[in-house]
């Protein structure tokens, strides 16, 4: 049998193609496994982001377009940061250094870094390494490092420690739901209001019903209002059930909701730090391998929210 020969790319070759790269204005060379690429100088975001912006944009749906969402994952990352503290993972120079570019991008700061497409699907990996690029970045420029070269702190290494996309993602959306409930439920109760308040008003008043797309008999206007606010109350209720069952979460079950690569100790602790920053009353799922597999509780929501609509 002939032998298999692999192509490898000459060192001084490598060191061509870096310098070629580093010439780009305005641009600094970054590595991963699939190679070397320029990435704009001043970016916060690294070379992860960028390949998943070149292979995986075509919606124009940008996470920086949802700061709530960025929000939520950089409150879970510095909840993370905390446990990770508590186990031993990283020292109290990367957790305040990290907590310090958590609370940037909570206040709302640097959204223009987030150019990943929200709709590019590969179980929202590149949304994660988005946020752990950037306040990796973040985090490392504030110890006296170099956007890009992510030391002291590392992406993967210090702000992703005992995480994995797929409780990371799957927590943060719950809680941003969970966040934009509160101003639904107050317009709705609103609503309701309005309609009841309508109803007594126009209850003297008669008109005529439709049925079977014509006329049918006569009604109180007042009855027909109270009809409206009945159908929004009730299913304002059905909605609350379906958010307040958001409110469990898998944050330390990691990928497939084993919690492997993750301590005993970050796992314990992992909810009660989020909760300690939230002031929530987050709960883990029952059983974390459903959880990493299954989304019904927010397809619940989604269905209200469509019955709502049409009533």
């Amino acid at each position: 049998m002939a032998a298999r020969h692999r192509s490898v790319t000459p060192r001084s070759a490598r060191g061509s193609n870096r310098r070629r790269l580093a010439a780009i204005p305005g641009a600094r060379v970054e590595r991963d496994l699939l190679g070397e690429r320029a990435v704009p100088a001043d970016a916060l975001y690294g070379i992860q982001t960028l390949r998943a912006v070149e292979n995986l944009s075509f919606s124009g749906r940008l996470l920086g377009n949802y700061p709530d969402y960025i929000r939520a994952l950089a409150t879970v990352k510095k909840a993370a940061a905390r446990a990770n503290r508590d186990a031993h993972v990283i020292d109290a120079r990367h957790l305040a250094a990290i907590e310090r570019a958590c609370d940037a991008l909570i206040r709302g700061e640097h959204l223009a870094q987030f150019p990943i497409d929200m709709l590019a699907g590969g179980g929202s990996i590149a949304v994660n390494m988005n946020v752990n690029e950037v306040i990796a970045n973040l985090a490392s420029e504030h110890l006296g490092g170099a956007r890009g070269a992510y030391q002291p702190v590392h992406p993967k290494v210090h702000v992703n420690a005992s995480q994995s996309t797929a409780d990371v993602c799957h927590t943060a959306v719950r809680m941003t739901v969970l966040s934009r409930w509160s101003g639904l439920r107050r317009a709705l109760s609103k609503c309701v209001a309005a309609f009841r308040a309508k109803a007594g008003e126009l209850r003297p008043v008669m008109t005529i019903s439709r049925t079977c797309l014509q006329d049918a008999a006569r009604v109180s206007l007042g009855e027909l209002f109270g009809g409206h606010a009945e159908v929004i109350a009730r299913r304002g209720g059905e909605l609350a059930r379906s958010v307040r069952a958001l409110a469990q979460i898998n944050l330390g079950g990691t990928a497939i909701g084993s919690g492997s690569g993750a301590s005993a100790i970050y796992r314990r602790a992992i909810v009660k730090r989020l909760n300690e920053i939230t002031g929530q009353k987050l709960t883990l799922r029952r059983n974390l391998y459903d959880a990493a597999q299954n989304i019904d509780d927010i397809a619940a929501v989604s269905a209200q929210l469509g019955i709502l609509r049409r009533s």
